[in-house]
């Protein structure tokens, strides 16, 4: 065996040193390995204790969910047994400056102040929705109304306006010869509205003016001053007025009558359009269907006349205008049967159409002065069918 020198270190083989790496990588290895599967015991168990949380909060979850389950049963019984007892026993109703009375069993009668009121809201909202038809039957419900205090005999009158009953309206203002400050200004309007009809347009239009001084946009106000202007033959005024009322988008009747404007103008195309924003306002809008029926009669298409009146007449099967419509419209068809039919009825709804139907050139070339007298006789059955005569 070969050694060193003296004081100096023997030299190690590659073999050792190699195994001596070795032994270090099995080491850092068998460490390394220990370190994983340290951690990964470690996030097991934290892993397990949140599993662990979120299950215990859904149990909670759960009884919570079952407590509120319980929680409304015992409330629907509750309620139940409350209506049960509100059918079998009446409501006590304390009296003024005195103590609770008990009940007697009679039912207690029904305000017919507050009862009427609440017709009343329900005839405004069928009317801004254009529903006349129901208006009309609910108005019907509530008679002359000459017991109710004056304010809501003239809410009444506004209601007579919109539904163009004109004679009950005239009634109602011969009995209200005056009214308090704070209904003054509705029963001057209701004034004003019957001024127009009777044709008293000058009175109509300052009434109106006086009161646009306090109220410039009151939609109802604006409307009716359109309405007088234009039946004062000034249209551009009329016109002017009637388009400051249609910022009310929802209401109908300021656009129908921003299309009769167009239509007295000769402008049936641009009537149309504003007669289908009316309808886009309340659908169903008979006086806007008729306004387009005359605009389609005007540009030679009665069929889509006859289709728009036909919807009138499903809603309102008595409504006078609508008839008159159709006989004309008819009339341009030669149908002289159907023609002599609707204006019958027209005139059976009321006789004051006669005037009209002597205006109307379809009609009489197709009927005599003497057939259109028969038509609005109540005594004659039929049309005398002398399909020869000649006006």
């Amino acid at each position: 065996m070969t050694t060193s020198p003296a004081g100096k270190k023997p030299k190690r083989s590659v073999s050792e040193a190699i195994g001596r790496l070795y032994a270090l990588w099995v080491i850092s290895s068998c460490g390394l390995l220990l370190l994983i599967v340290i951690v990964s015991v470690l996030a097991n168990n934290q892993t397990r204790s949140i599993l662990a949380e979120l299950s215990r909060r859904q149990d909670a979850i759960a009884r919570l969910q079952g407590d509120l389950r319980k929680t409304e049963k015992r409330v629907e019984a509750l309620e139940a047994a409350l209506r049960k007892q509100s059918r079998i026993v009446p409501r006590k109703t304390p009296v003024a400056g005195s103590a609770a009375r008990p009940a007697t069993g009679a039912p207690r009668p029904a305000d017919p102040v507050a009862t009427a009121a609440g017709i009343l809201d329900n005839i405004e909202q069928r009317l801004a929705r254009g529903d006349r038809r129901g208006a009309a039957r609910q108005l019907d419900t509530l008679g002359d109304g000459a017991t109710l205090p004056l304010a809501l005999r003239l809410r009444i009158g506004r209601a007579l306006v919109m539904l163009d009953r004109w004679d009950e309206l005239d009634r109602l203002l011969e009995q209200v010869s005056t009214a308090p400050a704070p209904t003054l200004e509705s029963l001057n309007f209701l004034r004003a509205a019957a001024d127009v009809h009777a044709g008293r347009l000058a009175e109509a239009v300052g009434i109106l003016d006086h009161l646009l001084v306090k109220h410039p946009d009151d939609y109802e106000l604006l409307l009716w001053r359109g309405i007088a202007l234009l039946q004062a033959d000034r249209p551009q005024l009329a016109r002017a007025t009637l388009d400051r009322a249609t910022k009310h988008v929802r209401r109908p009747e300021a656009w129908y009558w921003r299309g009769v404007v167009e239509l007295r103008a000769d402008n049936a195309v641009g009537a149309a359009v504003f007669f289908h924003k009316a309808l886009a306002a309340a659908p169903g809008y008979a006086p806007a269907l008729e306004g387009l029926a005359i605009a389609s009669l005007e540009q030679g298409d009665p069929a889509a006349a006859a289709r728009n009146l036909q919807r009138v007449l499903k809603s309102e099967p008595d409504r006078a205008e609508a008839h008159f419509l159709l006989a004309r419209t008819l009339a341009t068809q030669h149908q002289r049967d159907a023609a002599a039919r609707e204006l019958r009825r027209a005139l059976q709804l009321d006789p004051e159409f006669i005037s009209r139907a002597r205006q109307a050139p379809e009609l009489t070339a197709m009927f005599s002065e003497s057939q259109l007298q028969a038509m609005a006789s109540p005594r004659t059955p039929a049309v005398p069918a002398t399909a020869g005569e000649r006006p």
